[in-house]
């Protein structure tokens, strides 16, 4: 009997404790489950490209953590990889709520047709370019204020602490360059 043959007959319960010290037994666990795996992350998120990038780092994260694996049942292996990629689309599907809330608190749309109509060398559409150098005119104290309070959605502590301000001057730095931002996008300066 070959070692793949070997391997193919395990549990993915004990492919997975396996794996700690041979590398085959994960490339086995991964052919066993990644198009199933891709199929159900297609399914989630309705986006083949983002489907296949989850499940590349579902596979990284599941090798990467492997030593803290502690399935009882035979079936504990595919069901702690589901748990990893189920934690990866909460995570993806925040990210582009993070990105639609800033958006939104920029005051501005992102239609898809507007990325889209661009050329490539524009780096993104009319809206975007109009955005991007509308935050090149605002104070920098201010641009980076906004990037962390509206885009990485940081409280006013941590920003005032990045910023080395008090949490009121981090507040006063955010409405300023919103307020600024606004105007700028509207043509109003």
């Amino acid at each position: 009997m070959t070692a793949g043959n070997d391997l193919a007959r395990l549990t993915d319960t004990a492919l997975l404790r396996r794996a700690r010290r041979d590398p085959d037994a994960f490339g086995e666990f991964y052919d066993r489950h990644v198009r199933r795996l891709y199929s159900s992350l297609l399914r989630d998120l309705a986006d083949p490209d983002a489907a296949l990038d989850l499940t590349a780092e579902t596979f990284a994260q599941a090798l990467l953590s492997i030593g803290r694996f502690r399935g009882r049942h035979e079936e504990s292996g595919s069901a702690w990889l589901y748990a990893i990629a189920r934690n990866l689309v909460l995570r993806h599907r925040a990210g582009a709520n993070r990105e639609r809330r800033a958006c939104e608190r920029l005051q501005i749309e992102l239609a898809r047709g507007d990325v889209e109509a661009a050329p490539s060398s524009q780096g993104g559409g009319p809206l975007l370019g109009s955005l991007r150098r509308a935050l090149r005119l605002i104070p920098p104290d201010q641009r980076r204020a906004i990037e962390l309070r509206v885009v990485r959605e940081q409280t006013y502590d941590d920003v005032a602490s990045d910023l080395g301000c008090t949490a009121v001057a981090a507040r006063i730095r955010v409405s300023r360059g919103l307020r600024t931002l606004q105007h700028l996008m509207r043509g109003e300066t």
